[in-house]
């Protein structure tokens, strides 16, 4: 079954595992389709390909093809409507996400709103918790690795180390930092890309 790993960030820049959450279809892929769901209505595939299909046949360029909605959900994060806590809530799901040690309280709480607010919390449950003991163990980040069916964006490949090696936040820079200041309600331009 595949695993979602958390990993605190330490001082001098490594990764440290903080907990394995079993089944990762239980934070990303279930957070993309509620969001999809509540602000963009319920994905119908058939409608979707219809369109695609349509578009191509007046010669437009519609792109490749969203078989879930899920790139429709992520842009999201830029969208003025998404209330705070969906926005903490999406954010954690995207690539390189870090919570810095500042924010590490506040994704917490966001995630306990998002939680109680449905039936299945996925690992919305689990989550505020590792984040209160990672920022109560002097962590400076949180960061995820959300799924163990693909490669790890925590570590390094090439270079002169043909095995490649762990990522170093101190020294590599794929990474970036979730800020709710940057809320596209507030932040005349998020700085995200999903």
């Amino acid at each position: 079954m595949s695993r979602t790993t958390i990993y605190g960030v330490t001082k001098d820049g490594a990764l440290e595992e903080l907990a394995e959450l079993r089944n990762s279809w239980l934070l990303a892929p279930l957070v993309w389709d509620r969001m999809h769901e509540k602000y963009l209505g319920k994905w119908d595939f058939r409608k979707a390909h219809d369109d695609y299909d349509a578009a191509k046949a007046r010669g437009e360029d519609p792109g490749e093809f969203d078989r879930s909605g899920w790139s429709a959900a992520w842009k999201l994060a830029k969208d003025p409507r998404i209330s705070e806590s969906d926005y903490a809530v999406l954010l954690v799901t995207f690539d390189h996400y870090v919570c810095p040690r500042e924010h590490m309280i506040h994704a917490a709480e966001q995630f306990e709103v998002f939680a109680k607010g449905t039936e299945n919390p996925g690992h919305f449950d689990a989550l505020p918790g590792i984040f209160r003991k990672a920022h109560s163990d002097g962590y400076e980040g949180v960061c995820l690795q959300q799924t163990s069916t693909s490669d790890s964006m925590w570590w390094v490949h090439g270079g002169e180390d043909e095995d490649g090696r762990p990522y170093d936040f101190n020294v590599d820079t794929k990474h970036w930092y979730f800020n709710p200041d940057e809320h596209p309600a507030r932040a005349a331009e998020p700085k995200v890309t999903p």
